[in-house]
């Protein structure tokens, strides 16, 4: 399973993949690290999905 989180620095906000139940990550855009607990958007099974959303969510960061 995989997770969808996002960076809670506001400057950041971008989205990331992590493996289900990953208690801490480090953002790769900006160094900062966070609980993924508190930042989880959506689940997902197959790690291809996952992947697509993530494109999709930074994309509508860029527009």
């Amino acid at each position: 399973m995989w997770w969808i989180v996002q960076c809670p620095e506001l400057r950041c906000s971008k989205h990331m993949l992590v493996r289900a139940r990953t208690k801490r990550k480090k953002c790769v855009y900006c160094n900062r690290s966070f609980k993924v607990d508190d930042n989880f958007i959506n689940m997902y099974h197959e790690q291809v999905d996952a992947r697509e959303m993530v494109k999709k969510f930074n994309s509508r960061l860029r527009d």
